[in-house]
């Protein structure tokens, strides 16, 4: 294989494994432009999630959840990697968290800021 074709395919798989990576990037929302996170949790998940990047304090998680929101974990690797996981009953009653949580993106209603 040339050089050219090597490259090509590391260039190709690279792009296979960011596309299917729990890895959080920062992005903006294509609908109202707000700063979001956006990943696949759980590696090989069926579901893109896009998330505020703010993380919540404990009564904003309610509210949250309240407001029919998922909540995630933004859990922060050794090597800075941010990966997102899932927030559920078990670990909001385990007690505090011990990442940042934050919450499904929602686009602000038009007219209201």
């Amino acid at each position: 294989m040339n050089p050219r074709s090597e490259e090509a395919a590391r260039q190709a798989m690279a792009a296979k494994i960011a596309a299917i990576s729990d890895h959080a990037m920062s992005t903006t929302c294509q609908r109202c432009g707000a700063p979001i996170l956006t990943a696949r949790p759980g590696r090989v998940a069926a579901l893109d999630v896009n998330l505020d990047p703010t993380p919540l304090a404990p009564v904003e998680e309610v509210q949250a959840l309240l407001e029919g929101r998922l909540t995630w974990h933004l859990v922060i690797g050794a090597l800075g990697t941010q990966r997102i996981t899932w927030r559920g009953t078990t670990h909001i009653t385990a007690g505090p968290a011990r990442h940042p949580v934050l919450r499904d993106h929602h686009c602000p209603r038009e007219g209201t800021q």
